[in-house]
C-alpha cells in the first residue's frame, strides 16, 4: 500500500484515469457493436518514394545512434564522477533536446508527410511570436473534445498497459527458465531508481515527459505505422508497429504492455488524424510512471 499522501494521490489519480479507460472502451465496444464492423481509419497511409525511406532511414540513424552521443559528451563533462556506462540515465537530458531539434528541423518541411498539419501549425506559431501561457489553454481544448479526448485515450493507455502487464507476469510461472530475464527492469527505470545529481533529475524530466514522446511518435506513429498501413492495412501495422516500439525499450517483461500501449496510441492517431494527440497521451503516461518511480523511491 502507498505510504505517503504523494502516493496515495497518485494512486486516487490512477484509479480514476483506470476508470475512465474502461468506461472509454466500453463505449467503445458498444459502438463496434452497433455498427457490426470495424471502422475505417481517418489516417491516410504514407505511401513512401525510396527517396523518402533513404531519407527515413537516414534520420532514424543520426536521431537514435549518432546524436546521443553528443549527450553523453555533454553528460560526461557535467558529471565526471558517473559511469555513464552504468547509469546512461544522466546522459538523457542533454541529448533528447538535441534529438527533439534535430527531428523538428528534419521534418517541419513535411518530407514525411503527417497526415495533418501539426509541425506545420507549430513552426507558424512559433514564428508569430508563440507565447507558452497561450499553449495551455489549448493543450487543454484538445485534451477535452470529443472527437480528440486524449484523457480518454490516456486512460485507456493506463487500462491495456495494467492488464498487459499482468498477463506479463504470468509468462515467468508457466516458463521458469525466464524468470531472470523477466525480473529485469527496463536499463533507465534502474538508473532512475538511483539518481543522485538533482541536475540531471531536473534534466531528465522534460527530456522523458515532451521530448521523447514528440520523438518516438514521429518515428513510430507518422513514420513506422503510417508506410506499414500502407502495406498490411491498419490492425497489423498497429501490431507490428507495436513489437518495433516495444522491442526498442531493452526490456523483456515490458514487451507486451509496450506493445499495448503503442496500439492505443496508433488508435489514437488513427482516431484523430492528428499527432498531437499521441504525442498528449505518451507525454501523460511517461509522467504518470516517472511520478510512480519517484513515489517508490
Amino acid at each position: 500500500m502507498p505510504d505517503s499522501p504523494a502516493a496515495v494521490a497518485l494512486l486516487a489519480a490512477n484509479l480514476i484515469f483506470l476508470a475512465v479507460g474502461a468506461w472509454f472502451a466500453a463505449t467503445e465496444a458498444a459502438r463496434l457493436s452497433r455498427a457490426r464492423a470495424f471502422p475505417a481509419g481517418t489516417l491516410a497511409p504514407w505511401r513512401a518514394t525510396g527517396a523518402e525511406l533513404v531519407f527515413f532511414f537516414v534520420a532514424f540513424v543520426l536521431a537514435f545512434v549518432a546524436l546521443p552521443q553528443l549527450g553523453f559528451a555533454a553528460a560526461r563533462a557535467v558529471f565526471p564522477d558517473v559511469d555513464l556506462a552504468a547509469n546512461p540515465v544522466y546522459a538523457v537530458g542533454f541529448y533528447q533536446p538535441l534529438v527533439a531539434a534535430f527531428v523538428w528541423g528534419a521534418f517541419s518541411g513535411r518530407r514525411v508527410p503527417f497526415g495533418d498539419a501539426f509541425l506545420e501549425k507549430i513552426r507558424a506559431k512559433l514564428a508569430d511570436g508563440w507565447n507558452a501561457a497561450g499553449a495551455l489553454p489549448a493543450l487543454s481544448r484538445l485534451a477535452w473534445r470529443s472527437r480528440e479526448n486524449a484523457w480518454a485515450f490516456f486512460g485507456l493507455a493506463l487500462l491495456v498497459v495494467f492488464v498487459a502487464s499482468a498477463l506479463s507476469q504470468c509468462v515467468p510461472a508457466v516458463f521458469p527458465e525466464l524468470k531472470d530475464a523477466w525480473a529485469r527492469d527496463q536499463i533507465l527505470v534502474d538508473n532512475l531508481r538511483s539518481l543522485e545529481h538533482p541536475w540531471a533529475l531536473a534534466l531528465f524530466v522534460p527530456a522523458l515527459v515532451v521530448f521523447t514522446p514528440f520523438v518516438e511518435e514521429v518515428f513510430f506513429r507518422a513514420g513506422l505505422y503510417r508506410f506499414l498501413k500502407a502495406k498490411t492495412g491498419g490492425v497489423p501495422a498497429a501490431l507490428l508497429t507495436g513489437l518495433c516500439f516495444a522491442l526498442a525499450h531493452d526490456s523483456w517483461a515490458g514487451v507486451l504492455p509496450l506493445a499495448a500501449l503503442s496500439c492505443v496510441l496508433c488508435l489514437a492517431y488513427e482516431r484523430t488524424g492528428r499527432l498531437a494527440v499521441p504525442v498528449l497521451v505518451h507525454g501523460l503516461f511517461n509522467l504518470n510512471s516517472l511520478l510512480q518511480i519517484l513515489a517508490d523511491k
